[in-house]
């Protein structure tokens, strides 16, 4: 598992006016709680926020907070919650989970899935996403940002289920064995209307279309050829 580190300040609480404040300086206001310990309150610079989590999932990187305040200083933390403004998308709260290194963890880890499905290559077959994140649980060192998941080896009409996953002993899945991943199915095919020939009562073995009985060349708009006069 990843670490990285953010530089928190104390939050005052006591004021209702600092939280938007904080918002308007660039800053974000942020709750630290964790079993056994006493809540505390921070807040951080959103730039390094986003910096520190570019290219990681929320449960895949441990912070160490660093700060001038010792009851914050040295305090490891996963992002538990994020709240987002729905318009400008700008972090508005966070609540970050400390943890003990010595004690295991349940998060969902997103799982990344490698290859082309033979049963895609050969069987012409459709690859279908079912799950895209697992529920595991192990120690925070041994947490994986990712699992990957080899799905070259899947015929068509095959399924991966999460029994398949190769991971550590040192993990454990918490999601029922059973549960499908992927799947390669067969690609949906375009219905086809039937079309039979049908004797006209005037014997002139018109053909009609057997969903509206309608001659098939007025179907198609052409005007049905006229009668010889000749005998």
């Amino acid at each position: 598992m990843k670490t990285a580190e953010l530089q928190v300040a104390v939050r005052d609480t006591t004021k209702k006016t600092t939280n938007r404040k904080l918002r308007k300086e660039g800053f974000v206001p942020a709750n630290v709680y964790g079993p056994g310990i006493k809540n505390a309150y921070c807040a951080f610079d959103d730039r390094e926020f986003r910096k520190a989590y570019k290219g990681h999932s929320s449960a895949s990187l441990i912070l160490t907070l660093k700060s001038a305040d010792q009851n914050l200083e040295g305090r490891k933390v996963i992002l538990k919650s994020i709240e987002r403004d729905p318009a400008t998308w700008e972090t508005v709260h966070v609540d970050f989970y400390q943890i003990d290194m010595n004690r295991a963890l349940t998060v969902s880890v997103p799982l990344e899935f490698q290859g082309t499905p033979v049963g895609v290559k050969i069987g012409g077959g459709i690859t279908q996403i079912i799950r895209r994140s697992v529920m595991i649980k192990a120690l925070p060192g041994d947490l994986p940002e990712s699992i990957v998941v080899d799905i070259s080896g899947v015929e068509l009409n095959h399924s991966l289920h999460v029994s398949d996953l190769k991971i550590s002993d040192k993990i454990q899945v918490m999601d029922e064995a059973e549960y499908t991943l992927m799947s390669v199915v067969e690609p949906e095919k375009e219905e086809v209307k039937a079309v039979e020939a049908v004797v006209a009562p005037d014997g002139t073995g018109d053909v009609a279309t057997a969903a509206t009985g309608e001659p098939a060349a007025a179907a198609a708009g052409a005007k049905p050829a006229a009668k010889s006069d000749k005998k």
